[in-house]
């Protein structure tokens, strides 16, 4: 049987430190129904709400159903947040379905999200039907829990089986681990190599299609393209606010220039923290140059880049091109000038990779930079 999940039951917790990317996603939850959407703008805001002895949580927070939350923040980043869940005595809630957003989707960002209990996981720039769909993954199928001495979370192993071959796996299970059949606490195993499986009732499809529901379900067909609509109706505050971001990236690129190389590590997590969120945010919004243009960065660069004269010349040389790219407002792929702005992208990068030693900021020598600077 195929159900019409009714969401008007379901409070999740959004977790996410970008003002505007965390009102869109609010506002896009409530569109896709969601009866009670609680913010917070980092993990330890969110840890202030949900713990069990917060005067906060005696009001809302206690019923959480899900947490979505971004993966990098400041004060306290969202994989520490999962591990509170998964294993503070203060979690309301163990069990809690968590999805992790993050616009480095790299394998081990992936793989260390994996290992810390995420039920799902978000790769930025996303789509509101990615968001629909990762909501309806952790009602439709819910994994099982898994307690081993090392690990606590959802089964690692997501397989899309027939029900005789889960069967099968289950009797498996039932051999070689133990099947605990209630979640009011978390029992791990002693000896190492021994297993516990925790059976669960779906809870979440018991909030969205009533008692006893079974099969799948899905949301009313005209929710997506309302949540849709929000996402581009954020364009025009993402465009504000990757000015304001690029000028600040300019700025602690000048602040590390004028440091020894040794005093720079503070600018440039600075740094690597803004244009991430920019790579994040910029496909979804419409602006998937900016997006391409990050990821290019982070390919050049990696997370672990030396601080030299030369990687700042590189990270501006970036910066410029999507100052470019926003005041040309260059959507989709930006047409004949987008594409001349990535080759002079490439050139300038290939320059500052030679080598030579960099003193003071790159030039704009590029002509497709310097011509969408005056345009």
């Amino acid at each position: 049987m195929r159900h019409v999940y009714d969401l008007s039951r379901l409070r999740v917790l959004l977790v996410e430190d970008s003002d505007n990317l965390r009102r869109t996603l609010q506002i896009m939850l409530e569109a896709l129904g969601v009866g009670d959407v609680v913010t917070a703008r980092n993990g330890l805001e969110a840890i202030e709400k949900l713990s069990t002895d917060s005067q906060y949580n005696k009001t809302r927070c206690r019923n959480v159903d899900i947490i979505l939350s971004d993966y990098m923040m400041d004060t306290l980043d969202g994989l520490k947040l999962l591990s509170w869940v998964r294993e503070s005595s203060d979690s309301p809630n163990r069990f809690m379905p968590m999805i992790l957003m993050s616009g480095a989707a790299e394998n081990d960002i992936v793989s260390q999200a994996r290992d810390n209990g995420v039920n799902e996981f978000i790769a930025k720039p996303f789509t509101a039907g990615t968001i629909k769909s990762r909501i309806l993954a952790v009602i439709n199928r819910p994994r099982q829990f898994v307690a081993t001495t090392s690990y606590f979370g959802p089964d690692r192993q997501r397989k899309q089986v027939l029900e005789k071959v889960a069967d099968r796996r289950r009797s498996a299970e039932e051999r070689h681990g133990k099947v605990i059949y209630s979640f009011d606490r978390v029992i791990r195993p002693q000896i190492e190599g021994e297993v516990y499986f925790y059976r669960m009732r779906n809870r979440l499809k018991e909030l969205a299609a009533g008692l006893n529901a079974y099969g799948t379900g899905d949301l009313p067909e005209d929710v997506l393209d309302e949540a849709n609509s929000i996402l581009n109706a954020g364009a025009e505050d993402f465009k504000d606010m990757a000015y304001d971001y690029l000028q600040e990236m300019s700025e602690l690129c000048e602040e590390a220039l004028s440091l020894d190389e040794k005093d720079r590590a503070e600018t440039f997590e600075a740094l690597h923290n803004l244009a991430q969120e920019l790579r994040g945010q910029g496909g979804t919004f419409g602006y998937p140059l900016i997006t391409d243009i990050g990821r290019t960065l982070f390919e050049v660069i990696g997370t672990n880049c030396p601080r030299t004269d030369t990687t700042i010349a590189i990270f501006q040389a970036h910066i410029d091109t999507m100052k470019a790219v926003m005041r040309q407002e260059l959507r989709n792929d930006g047409g004949t000038l987008g594409r001349d702005l990535l080759a002079s992208l490439d050139k300038a990068i290939a320059k500052k990779l030679k080598p030579v030693t960099l003193g003071g900021r790159m030039e704009n020598s590029d002509k497709a930079i310097e011509a969408a600077a005056v345009a």
